[in-house]
């Protein structure tokens, strides 16, 4: 069992390429965890990527998932511009 966590640089020009990513990500037989950094659009991330339900619904991006033997926690940050 692996997992890919992506982090940060969701964002492309400040836009949420869904569908590069979804076809990049495709292949992959392994889980796949999205962590937005701290200049990604949280709401944007969510809306196209509603299946990964560990995002929540609104809010900082905090979620904790076991891997094997590992506990990964993934904390959210933003820097407000």
């Amino acid at each position: 069992m692996g997992l890919l966590l992506l982090v940060s640089l969701l964002t492309l020009a400040g836009r949420l390429n869904a569908t590069v990513f979804r076809t990049l990500l495709a292949p992959l037989t392994m889980s796949v965890c999205l962590m937005p950094g701290d200049h990604d659009d949280r709401h944007q991330l969510r809306q196209n990527f509603s299946d990964h339900t560990y995002l929540g619904n609104n809010g900082f991006v905090q979620y904790s998932v076991a891997v094997v033997a590992l506990q990964l926690i993934a904390p959210d940050t933003l820097v407000l511009q």
